[in-house]
C-alpha cells in the first residue's frame, strides 16, 4: 500500500479508537447517572387509600375528574412505573420514527424516561431526566457513539414543565392533600395550581361529562436549536384511557407545541401506554 494512504488510514483508526474509548468513558458516566436515577424515582406508597372525603370542597367537575381517575379505595402511591411505545417526529416534514420506552416519575423527585428508536437501519437509545432539580437529554447511536446531549438552566426548566404535564399519569398526587389547588371555569374544564421545585404551572383540564381528560394544556419552555428558549404553549389530546390498579389516565395522546395554532401547531409525540404499576416487581 502506498505510504499517503497507509498514513491516512492509521491516521482514522486511531480517530475512530478515540472516539470509541471517550464515548465509551460517557457512556459509563451515563449509565451510572441512570443507576442512581432508577434508584431513587422507585415508587413509594403515599399511606393513605383514595377515599370520597378528600374531595370535600372541591368544585364538582374536579371531583367528577378524580372519581373517574381513581377508583375508590385504591392505595396511592407517589409515582409510577410506564411502558409507552409510539413515534416521534424530530423536525417538522421529516418522517415520523418508531419508538418503544419505559419511564419512571416520582412526585417531588423527578422523571426518567428512556427510549430505544430506529432511524432506518440504525438504532439509538436516549433518555429524558428531571431529578434534583435539573434536566438533562442524551442520544446515543447503538447505545454508544453519543449523537445529541444538553443539559443546563433552559434544559431543566423544560424539563420541570414535562414533569408537571406528567403529573396527569399520578392522580393521587394531584389531590389537594398534596397542596394542589383547584378551581373549576366551567362544567368541563378546570384548572390547577402546582410547583416542581422552584418553577410554578397552571395544568388547564377539559374533561367530558364522565370526566375523562380530553386535553391538557398549560405553558411550558420550548428550547430551540439555535440555542434560544421561548415560553409557548404546550398541549397533550387523548383519545383513549387506561386503566390498572385502581386508576385511570390518558393512554393514547399526541403531545404537541401550540397545538390550538392552526399555523404554528408542531405535533411531535404520540404515545400509547402499555403498562402501568407502582411497584418494580
Amino acid at each position: 500500500m502506498p505510504i499517503l494512504p497507509a498514513v491516512i488510514l492509521l491516521l482514522f483508526c486511531l480517530g475512530m479508537a478515540v472516539w470509541t474509548a471517550v464515548a465509551a468513558s460517557g457512556g459509563r458516566r451515563d449509565r451510572e447517572r441512570l443507576r442512581q436515577a432508577r434508584s431513587n424515582l422507585v415508587p413509594q406508597p403515599a399511606g393513605e387509600r383514595f377515599r370520597e372525603q378528600m374531595l370535600d370542597g372541591l368544585p364538582e367537575p374536579v371531583c367528577r375528574y378524580f372519581r373517574h381517575a381513581i377508583a375508590e379505595g385504591t392505595e396511592i402511591y407517589d409515582g409510577a412505573i410506564l411502558a409507552i411505545d409510539g413515534e416521534m417526529l424530530i423536525r417538522p416534514g421529516q418522517p415520523w420514527f418508531p419508538f418503544t420506552s419505559t419511564e419512571l416519575i416520582r412526585h417531588g423527585h423527578g422523571l426518567l424516561w428512556e427510549a430505544r428508536m430506529r432511524m432506518g437501519a440504525v438504532g439509538f437509545n436516549g433518555y429524558d431526566m428531571y431529578r434534583a432539580g435539573e434536566g438533562r437529554m442524551c442520544w446515543r447511536m447503538h447505545g454508544l457513539y453519543p449523537m445529541a446531549s444538553a443539559e443546563g438552566d433552559a434544559i431543566s426548566e423544560s424539563a420541570a414543565g414535562r414533569m408537571a404535564a406528567e403529573m396527569i399519569w399520578l392522580p393521587g398526587m394531584l389531590l389537594p392533600q398534596h397542596g394542589v389547588q383547584w378551581v373549576a371555569d366551567n362544567v368541563n374544564e378546570i384548572r390547577c395550581q402546582l410547583s416542581v421545585d422552584k418553577y410554578d404551572f397552571e395544568l388547564r383540564f377539559m374533561l367530558d361529562g364522565k370526566g375523562r381528560v380530553l386535553r391538557l394544556r398549560m405553558q411550558r419552555l420550548r428550547n430551540q436549536d439555535d440555542g434560544s428558549s421561548e415560553v409557548l404553549e404546550f398541549g397533550m389530546d387523548s383519545s383513549a384511557d387506561f386503566t390498572a390498579n385502581g386508576f385511570t389516565v390518558p393512554g393514547e395522546c399526541s403531545v404537541a407545541w401550540q397545538p390550538d395554532d392552526v399555523l404554528a401547531r408542531f405535533e411531535f409525540w404520540r404515545g400509547r401506554l402499555r403498562s402501568m404499576s407502582q411497584t418494580d416487581s
